[in-house]
């Protein structure tokens, strides 16, 4: 799939309008015109521009991330290797020294996904979203991008139901290259060195050498290489003779099938299956409710253009005077306080005979609705021949905070496209189903 597509300039389109002055054309015909709204401006300057520049520099840092993790892991294989004279290296401290931080590095990986599970506020893996984060505000800063398009860049590259996923891609994805390098540096050790692996205990028995050794084993069979015997083992301690070149060949190979078979392989199994469950959640996260303004908003023009194309080829139909399974508001409301909201035209006639009415043009005008007794039945009326944008919506969430019997009622007259609009703010908010006011 191409990048951006239109889900994602939806994503964008929708934090821009929640978040800043910034609005798509209500006069675009459908969805897709809308959106190329975002493209309009200085080719460098644009949001769309921006977000695909932010785009670019994360999969930039990613790289970045694994080629440093890679070199790390080949430096540090070099030093495990130091030998003395003797050329002789403790087979189980090389290993532990290899892998000892990967195990660890997954028990704390396990820890947190588990608190992520029982919904704790902080959890170890966030450490790399958090530096992430923290590097994102830094790049907008130096390349001056509006830090809007920056969080709606975040909002979109980590959403909250994919943020362990993508914060244990990104562990699985390091460490993968730090044991890849180190595996393929030992390698290379071995190939140019002649060493002699021991192993020395001063608390354990051989017994217990021999038993950890065939433990470990076990799945480094399935590679079909040749490892240490009872006998390898038994002449590899540090006092024994001098090993042979096939003792010493089957303690390379358990050396570097370990490294494989315990670091390298789980760690980009893990990579896949985090990478998948990244991009399934992704998938399936839930349309914001501006998201689902925006699609409606021109789902809605879109049919009534292609009504108007079709026009003389259809029936001539009676406009139903109920829609949307909203019903007509009764004449016992007029009792209740009404306001107007954003309301530029006269009162309608049905509400002459209502007892309060206020109009709600502007903020001091709207607060001081919101302020009145929770006691009173407060009714609003909307026209649907406008979209609800963010302001709305602040309006009515901080409304319905305070009068959970709020009704809205909507105007119904001969542009009602934004009806449905409307009823889904109503739906977001768990407000009852708005109602119609039907002039004669």
């Amino acid at each position: 799939m191409t990048f951006p597509s239109q889900d994602d300039k939806l994503v964008l389109a929708a934090y821009l309008e929640s978040h800043s002055t910034f609005t798509l054309p209500s006069h675009a015909n459908n969805l897709h015109q809308a959106l190329a709204h975002l493209e309009v401006g200085d080719a460098d300057h644009t949001p769309l521009s921006q977000f695909i520049k932010l785009k670019h520099g994360f999969n930039r840092g990613v790289l970045m991330l694994f080629i440093l993790a890679f070199i790390l892991g080949a430096m540090i294989v070099p030093s495990s290797f130091l030998t003395h004279a003797s050329q002789q290296i403790n087979i189980f401290w090389l290993l532990i020294s290899l892998l000892g931080f990967h195990f660890i590095n997954l028990i704390v990986w396990g820890l947190s996904l588990v608190l992520a599970s029982l919904k704790r506020p902080r959890h170890p893996s966030f450490i790399w979203l958090n530096a992430l984060s923290f590097i994102n505000t830094k790049i907008c800063r130096v390349f001056r991008i509006s830090p809007n398009i920056g969080n709606a860049f975040w909002h979109w590259q980590c959403p909250k139901h994919s943020q362990a996923w993508l914060a244990s891609s990104l562990s699985h994805g390091a460490w993968g290259c730090y044991l890849l390098a180190g595996w393929l540096m030992t390698l290379l050790l071995l190939l140019t060195n002649q060493v002699s692996f021991v192993w020395e205990t001063t608390l354990l028995t051989p017994d217990s050498f021999l038993r950890l050794t065939q433990c470990l084993s076990g799945p480094l069979y399935w590679l079909g290489v040749s490892l240490p015997s009872h006998t390898d083992i038994l002449i590899s301690r540090l006092d024994q003779a001098v090993q042979s070149d096939l003792t010493r060949q089957h303690w390379a190979n358990f050396l570097l099938a370990s490294l494989f078979v315990y670091g390298i392989l789980p760690r980009f199994a893990l990579l896949a299956l985090s990478l998948m469950n990244y991009h399934l959640t992704r998938l399936k996260r839930p349309l914001s409710s501006q998201e689902n303004i925006i699609k409606a908003r021109y789902s809605v023009q879109e049919t009534h253009l292609n009504q108007l194309l079709d026009e003389d080829t259809q029936t001539p139909t009676s406009h139903p005077s109920v829609t949307n399974d909203c019903t007509t508001i009764c004449s016992s409301a007029l009792t209740g306080h009404w306001g107007l909201f954003e309301w530029s035209a006269l009162p309608p006639e049905p509400l002459a005979q209502a007892s309060h009415v206020d109009v709600l043009n502007d903020r001091t005008q709207q607060q001081a609705f919101i302020a009145i007794p929770t006691s009173q039945l407060l009714y609003v009326l909307v026209n649907t021949a406008q979209s609800p944008d963010r302001g709305s919506h602040r309006f009515f969430q901080s409304l319905a905070q305070t009068h959970p019997n709020l009704k809205m009622v909507m105007q119904k007259n001969s542009s009602d496209q934004f009806s449905k609009d409307w009823i889904r703010l109503a739906s977001d908010l768990k407000l009852s189903t708005p109602q119609w006011m039907i002039e004669d």
